[in-house]
């Protein structure tokens, strides 16, 4: 457990790292960090939704929608995998 929890702050890092990259316009650098990501962890939607901002901000937003688009399926899977009964949960940490 302690080392799925090391490795998905090691991924949450990279997609920031990514990000960054992204905002200072370092556009070719984050998109190899990014694909790596994406290669190594097709399930992690953020990666995917990160590397369609830069190919859009590349001007290539043909290939950036399906990736952008592929991120909110991820999410929208997630959403859906969450167990019935997760209300009564959370209203009993309230």
């Amino acid at each position: 457990m302690i080392a799925l929890i090391a490795a998905n702050a090691e991924i949450a890092e990279e997609v920031e790292l990514g990000r960054t990259l992204l905002v200072q316009g370092h556009l070719n650098t984050a998109q190899r960090v990014l694909v790596k990501v994406c290669r190594e962890q097709p399930e992690f939607a953020e990666a995917f939704r990160v590397l369609g901002m830069v190919l859009s901000k590349r001007g290539d937003d043909r290939r950036a929608r399906p990736l952008l688009e592929y991120a909110d399926e991820l999410d929208a899977q997630r959403t859906r995998e969450i167990p019935a009964g997760t209300d009564d949960i959370l209203s009993d940490a309230e």
